[in-house]
């Protein structure tokens, strides 16, 4: 008696989506801290794991809306602290921009070139200076300007 083919592939597509749902949950659950991990163990597929997380993390749209108006005020107010490294700087603004694009806020190139350049110390207005007066300058992206620093 031959095994029916229908059922074999019907097992094997079940098997694959077990397989997939262990990963996915396992890659999931592997990502969180120990004490993250204790909150949400409860969960038993990587779907709902997930949706609860966003809903943590992410908020309701209240939440979203003030996390937005925080990082554009953020942007608004970017400046050097005193004792900072350059380094940590730009760090800080590559960050910044990271949080921009995740909130979906867009600034123009030329805009961004322009809060860096105010955001640096004062030993750099010089060089500011020098950087504002070439003409080429804003044909660069914002990366090859710091680039520049």
């Amino acid at each position: 008696m031959k095994p029916c083919p229908n059922l074999y592939l019907s097992f094997l597509t079940k098997k694959r989506t077990y397989d997939r749902e262990k990963k996915a949950l396992g890659s999931i659950t592997m990502a969180l801290t120990r004490e993250l991990f204790h909150s949400f163990r409860g969960y038993d597929n990587s779907k709902d794991l997930w949706k609860a997380l966003q809903k943590k993390f992410e908020g309701n749209s209240d939440i979203k809306k003030s996390k937005r108006d925080l990082i554009r005020k953020q942007y608004e107010c970017f400046r050097f602290f005193e004792n900072e490294s350059l380094d940590d700087l730009i760090s800080r603004f590559y960050h910044l921009q990271t949080e921009l694009k995740d909130f979906e806020l867009r600034y123009p190139d030329e805009e961004m070139m322009e809060k860096f350049l105010d955001a640096l110390p004062p030993k750099f207005e010089m060089y500011t200076t020098l950087m504002r007066e070439n003409l080429k300058f804003y044909e660069l992206t914002v990366e090859e300007a710091i680039g520049k620093v």
